[in-house]
């Protein structure tokens, strides 16, 4: 073997040794262990970030639906309201003693506030009989209690598994609107779990923010304990803040 073949072999040795891969350190084992740890786990969290962000965006979606629908119902009242004072007017100016009683009822379907100012023009106006003047203030006097109510959503709560309930929570409404309260009223059969974390009612609870919701409470309280619900009432004071919104709740075992 010549002297440069011998070279050429030595060289193609050297160059095979370094082309071999060097074993892995330490950290290079650590890093790949932790890298399959973590990876999956951070996988994980980003899905676990996007479902609460999903829910998050659900939440506030219901939320808009209900502010939506309690906006197009109280678009949809005073629209209504125009109408009926239109014909209030029409009535009480006709001069026919039939027609101004029927302007008297009418009333009842306009907010308290307004309405006590409506009927407080009845005895003022010529040729309205005795008999009208008298139902137009005992309807003033109605419109009264429920003034204090009338910037008010009223939500009644009643328990979900318990049937008995049901019909105590549609008495409660029903006498509402006999008393002339004509703003929203919404019922929400709720399940144990959010009356749990609400503090359930002991009893029959009109529940209010106290400083702020007194005078609501007050006329909600007088209203509600004329309704047929065999119960003893209470008013419970609560911190939760819900502006423009005031709340009835019906216990287990109605």
């Amino acid at each position: 073997m010549t002297e440069e073949l011998r070279d050429l072999i030595a060289e193609l040795k050297t160059l095979r040794e370094e082309l071999k891969p060097s074993p892995p350190s330490l950290y290079d084992r650590t890093f790949h262990a932790l890298e399959k740890l973590v990876i999956p786990v951070m996988l994980g969290f980003l899905a676990w970030v996007g479902s609460q962000a999903a829910t998050k965006i659900s939440e506030g979606q219901l939320h808009l639906a209900e502010s939506t629908a309690d906006y197009q119902k109280l678009e949809s009242r005073r629209s209504m309201q125009a109408k009926f004072i239109e014909m209030f007017y029409k009535d009480l100016n006709s001069g026919d003693p039939a027609s101004q009683m029927n302007a008297v009822r009418l009333v009842r379907l306009i907010d308290a506030d307004l309405a006590q100012s409506l009927l407080t023009l009845v005895a003022t106006t010529p040729g309205i009989s005795q008999a009208v003047v008298a139902k137009a203030n005992e309807a003033r006097l109605q419109a009264e209690i429920v003034s204090p109510l009338s910037a008010y959503k009223i939500g009644i709560y009643y328990p979900s598994g318990d049937p008995s309930s049901i019909p105590r929570a549609l008495k409660i409404e029903e006498r509402l609107r006999d008393t002339g309260f004509n703003g929203i009223i919404q019922k929400y059969p709720s399940d144990p779990s959010f009356l749990q974390k609400v503090n359930p009612p002991v009893g029959l609870e009109v529940r209010f923010e106290p400083g702020i919701e007194d005078d609501a409470a007050e006329a909600l309280l007088s209203i509600v304990q004329t309704a047929d619900t065999k119960g003893r009432w209470s008013k419970r004071p609560v911190a939760n803040r819900t502006p423009s919104f005031i709340s009835v709740f019906v216990p287990n075992g109605g």
